[in-house]
């Protein structure tokens, strides 16, 4: 709780999202020294990480987001490439499983889950850095 408490509000926001969805058995002892270490590069790659049960698409945004909040510790333009391949992979996860849960749903309407979906990602981050898959 000391380290956690002396971390800065974005990791403890982003740790506090990823615990209500994950459960708090996520914190493993690589995670605690991290914490400890104020490792947020590191923090924020575990995220990724994190299996996501039944692959679902929902889930893999929740991730963005929590993996988002933690990435506004680095000043503009600093984020490090790790976490942004992180994200990227993370998001490639997340469409992978919209398009395959989805199949049956027609060409349109899956173009327009794809663009809602990428929408809402964007917005999670201040800096454009993930590559958006805007076909089928």
């Amino acid at each position: 709780k000391k380290y956690y408490n002396s971390l800065p509000n974005n990791i403890k926001e982003a740790l506090l999202d990823f615990a209500l969805n994950k459960g708090g058995g996520f914190i493993n002892p690589n995670f605690t020294d991290d914490i400890k270490n104020k490792n947020y590069e590191s923090i924020i790659n575990k995220f990724a990480q994190y299996e996501t049960k039944n692959n679902n698409a929902g889930l893999y945004k929740r991730k963005l987001l929590s993996m988002s909040l933690a990435m506004r510790e680095f000043p503009a333009g600093k984020i490090p490439d790790s976490n942004k391949a992180s994200a990227q992979e993370v998001y490639n996860k997340g469409v992978q499983d919209l398009l395959k849960n989805k199949k049956n749903k027609s060409q349109v309407n899956l173009a327009a889950d794809l663009k809602a979906h990428n929408k809402e990602i964007a917005g999670y981050f201040n800096e454009d850095f993930i590559t958006f898959r805007t076909s089928l």
